[in-house]
């Protein structure tokens, strides 16, 4: 409201609010594993469905499992009772205090206190046991300030309409990659691992894998990663490999086929492991980093094979782009690698080497001081999103 007179101008609030609050979807609490029962309770959730659909099954078990947990204590609550019976215990006098039901009742307040711990660490997404006392105000902080920071209030469609609403919020982002990625192509939902590869190359990334690969890459992830759309994380799927496991491996085999030989070079299977292993390096670099070492990006010149309108050539110098033009011989590239920290001249490196792997290793191998895993994978990711952002 405009000013007047005075110097005070009045301001005018309103009280109905365009957000709605979104449905709170299904998430595993890793916590849930600590509780005795849990396993015989999903287990049993599980079988029950054996006729159904995978997604069909996984929803059934969210809902048993929301069930199961509404009818627990809160964990809190647990804790306050628990601490409470401690102390009446201790109150007494030393010839009436009973020792052993206090033993008894310290263990479970442990066991309490570590599943609240569980609980705030899933959601902080912090180094926890290793780097800090176990539920500080610093982790709850950290619990409020993300789930603050991964909120989306509203977003402006292609018709510069703004939307509150959850559902249409939904709408807007399913409707831009399906623009993004629509295709004629019968294989458009991973054209990419249809790509054949060179004519003197075994390409490993049309193989399926099998249970215990499965599982190795299960073990490889972070337990504490954010969930998939049936809100099972990768706690839940390893604690219950034992009577899940050979229904995932059947969805894998229903999705892609039988599976094949895997044929992987000793050192592209010692790189990815370093990969994964890395606590610092970020998820969504070591998704990518992932994605490129199995050839698996959608670069120009595999995309292209599968759509008139992808174009091959490099926007930025219309050469025929993949994984070894977009981070190394491009132009934009080549200035990139040449520019502070790392001054170096890519043409010492690709010169000799027949694959991006190759390049890589010689980048580690290298006397640079700013050549680690994390680094290299970082800026090439980098890389990869500022062409991203320019071709779209």
């Amino acid at each position: 409201m405009p000013i007047t007179i005075s110097d005070h101008a009045p301001i005018l609030v309103s009280t109905e609010g365009k957000f709605k609050k979104p449905l709170q979807n299904f998430k595993f609490e890793n916590w849930w594993l600590m509780k005795e029962d849990f396993q015989p309770c999903a287990k049993s959730a599980w079988q029950s469905t054996a006729h159904r659909p995978f997604y069909a099954r996984t929803n059934h078990l969210a809902g048993t499992l929301k069930e199961w947990c509404r009818k627990k204590k809160p964990i809190n609550q647990e804790l306050n009772l628990l601490e409470e019976q401690i102390k009446n215990i201790q109150m007494k006098p030393m010839q009436e205090q009973n020792h052993k039901l206090e033993a008894s009742l310290m263990n479970r307040y442990e066991e309490n206190l570590t599943k609240l711990t569980e609980f705030y660490s899933q959601r902080a997404k912090k180094h926890w046991a290793t780097k800090g006392d176990r539920n500080t105000s610093y982790f709850h902080n950290a619990v409020i300030k993300r789930r603050r920071k991964n909120q989306i209030v509203s977003i402006t469609d292609t018709n510069n309409v703004t939307h509150f609403n959850p559902e249409k919020i939904a709408h807007v982002f399913v409707d831009y990659f399906k623009q993004n990625f629509q295709t004629n192509n019968a294989d458009h939902g991973r054209p990419y691992l249809r790509t054949q590869p060179d004519a003197h190359q075994q390409d490993p990334t049309t193989s399926i894998p099998d249970k215990q690969e499965i599982w190795q890459i299960l073990n490889e992830m972070r337990r504490n990663a954010s969930p998939g759309p049936d809100g099972l994380n990768v706690a839940f799927y390893i604690a219950a490999w034992e009577w899940i496991g050979d229904d995932v491996t059947d969805l894998v085999m229903q999705q892609e086929g039988e599976p094949q030989p895997r044929v992987i070079a000793d050192n592209t299977k010692a790189l990815l492991k370093q990969i994964w292993k890395a606590k610092d390096i970020a998820p969504r670099v070591q998704t990518f980093a992932w994605r490129l070492i199995r050839k698996a990006l959608p670069t120009g010149k595999r995309a292209g094979k599968y759509s008139k309108h992808i174009d091959k050539e490099c926007s930025r110098c219309s050469a025929e782009e993949d994984e070894q033009h977009i981070f190394f011989t491009c132009p934009y590239a080549r200035a990139a690698w040449f520019a502070k920290p790392w001054y170096i001249r890519m043409d010492n490196f690709i010169s000799n080497s027949t694959s991006i792997i190759t390049i890589i290793l010689n980048l580690l191998s290298s006397d640079h001081p700013h050549a680690s895993l994390t680094n290299i994978f970082t800026f090439m990711w980098c890389l990869w999103k500022v062409r991203n952002e320019k071709l779209f």
